[in-house]
């Protein structure tokens, strides 16, 4: 599970990296298409412009879905921790507390 989320990560920061530079690319053909007063050019820039976005949008989407794992994991790993009894190092009870209750207790 933990290489899974890992590779969902790695898979989502490489995505989002790639839209930025995509993105500043279609700057710099944005700026040669005016320049150039260049029609085709335009399109391009257009395409290398949408290519960003649509990168951009993955990333955020694989990005989305390793939050709501991650908040499932954590969830799951909160919940199984407080059901766990305590245990003392020398085996002993735990001491009584200022309630009076004593024995099992839960963090």
């Amino acid at each position: 599970m933990l290489i899974s989320r890992h590779r969902q990560v790695h898979h989502a920061i490489l995505l989002l990296n790639t839209a930025v530079v995509t993105l500043v690319l279609s700057m710099f053909v944005i700026g040669a298409a005016a320049l150039a007063n260049s029609g085709a050019l335009g399109t391009v820039a257009l395409a290398v412009f949408l290519a960003g976005v649509t990168a951009l949008l993955v990333g955020v989407g694989f990005m989305a879905v390793e939050v709501r794992h991650s908040h499932a994991s954590v969830s799951y790993e909160s919940m199984r921790v407080v059901g766990l009894p305590v245990s003392w190092e020398d085996g002993s009870s735990p001491p009584a507390t200022s309630d009076g209750w004593e024995g099992n207790h839960v963090l």
